[in-house]
């Protein structure tokens, strides 16, 4: 099991996830411009002086993947399909 900090840090990250692109999706973006809008703030990446920093890319990818999945999400749930689809 993890440490009680790291798994709130991700609960934390969750919520600021799902607010974050609930808002983008209530100011009309698509979610190409989501992904590209929505940076992952310092306070959840790793230090650069951690020796696990070398997988921040790899997370920086994971966030846009999260991003992308919950506009989707959001998108699919309230009928907004082809707002995802518009910029393309």
């Amino acid at each position: 099991m993890g440490k009680p900090e790291a798994i709130l840090n991700l609960i934390n990250y969750l919520w600021w996830l799902f607010r974050e692109v609930d808002e983008a999706i209530r100011l009309g973006l698509t979610r190409d411009a989501a992904t590209e809008a929505i940076t992952l703030p310092k306070r959840f990446l790793i230090s650069r002086f951690s020796p696990a920093s070398r997988v921040s890319p790899l997370i920086q990818n994971f966030h846009r993947l999260n991003v992308m999945a919950t506009y989707q999400a959001l998108s699919n749930e309230r009928g907004e399909q082809s707002k995802i689809h518009r910029a393309a």
